[in-house]
């Protein structure tokens, strides 16, 4: 039987009366009541709100909107990023209190520095000359390393000084005197070439 309130538009679709639309919102209101989520929201509200209010209040933006960006979701967020905010500054502003420091390390390690010369010293002695020992070319290697070696304790801001004497030319023997001095350091040794 063809409802007699509904109508055609000029585009030949349905368009509903005003009692079929009253029909069909009642529906609406009956379905809504019916879910969990509309009973949630009618224990908080007043006996006395109508349906229909409930319904926009279901529906539009009243204070039981459930989604994403609700109002506890969204002080969480706000608290966690001002949280992490926080944590992220004291930590940077501590950091340099508790981090480790190997600078001092490396400065300290003027005994190395001496042993590392010495050795040095010794190994040129060794490997400059053949047989029979030319003491010319020895001595020259050994004012080249010297030469060398001071220059750069300088620019580790060492005073590096140094001096050999001939024992003997044809046993390679040499006897060395090195001083190595800084601004909280003095070592001494005079030694002597196998």
């Amino acid at each position: 039987m063809p409802n007699k309130g509904n109508k055609e538009n000029f585009f030949g679709k349905k368009v509903l009366s005003k009692n079929n639309m009253e029909n069909l919102q009642r529906a609406k209101l009956f379905e809504i009541s019916k879910s969990k989520a509309f009973r949630g929201l009618g224990e908080r509200s007043s006996p006395k709100t109508s349906k229909k209010l409930r319904f926009f209040e279901h529906e539009g933006r009243g204070r039981e909107t459930a989604g994403f960006f609700s109002r506890k979701g969204q002080w969480f967020l706000i608290s966690a990023v001002v949280a992490t905010t926080v944590f992220v500054s004291i930590a940077g502003l501590l950091r340099d209190y508790f981090a480790a420091d190997f600078v001092p390390v490396a400065i300290i390690n003027e005994d190395f520095y001496f042993e590392n010369i010495k050795d040095g010293l010794n190994a040129t002695v060794i490997m400059s000359s053949v047989n029979p020992p030319a003491c010319a070319e020895l001595e020259k290697n050994l004012t080249e390393y010297i030469y060398f070696s001071t220059k750069n304790m300088a620019k580790l801001g060492f005073l590096e000084e140094a001096s050999f004497t001939r024992l003997s030319c044809a046993s390679k023997a040499y006897r060395i005197t090195l001083n190595l001095t800084s601004s909280r350091f003095r070592r001494s040794e005079t030694f002597t070439t196998p």
